[in-house]
């Protein structure tokens, strides 16, 4: 059963505009931080991503960015095959009544100007 859906979309001249550092620091986890990578057009693109795709989930959460969940409870890394891949704290599954019957699935996409993300969260039966 679905139990929410987000969606997000972030121009990336606007980050550009930011003093990136800065940003990277309040937006990403210390273990985003490590995959951060160099050059400028792919950490902007990494930087949109990641910042999309947890701006998705507080919305598919309905909670948004504040006490519920923060940028450092949610960790955006990549499995082997480089798909992305949702790691949200325990501590903000339990607030938000998650356990391990629930699945969160997050697509993020890059484009020239924009970067844009989706997640659905969904409580699957015990059984699988």
């Amino acid at each position: 059963m679905i139990i929410g859906i987000g969606t997000d979309i972030v121009q990336l001249d606007r980050l550009r505009q930011k003093d990136r550092e800065r940003l990277a620091q309040r937006v990403l986890t210390s273990e985003e931080r490590q995959w951060w990578p160099k050059g400028d057009v792919r950490q902007i693109e990494y930087l949109a991503g990641r910042f999309a795709a947890k701006e998705a989930l507080a919305k598919a959460a309905r909670t948004g960015i504040g006490r519920t969940l923060g940028f450092q409870d949610i960790e955006i890394l990549s499995t082997d095959n480089g798909c992305p891949e949702v790691r949200l704290s325990e501590h903000s599954r339990r607030k938000l009544g998650w356990a391990d019957d629930v699945r969160i699935h997050l697509t993020i996409a890059h484009e020239r100007d924009y970067a844009v993300a989706t997640v659905v969260v969904e409580r699957v039966p015990n059984e699988w």
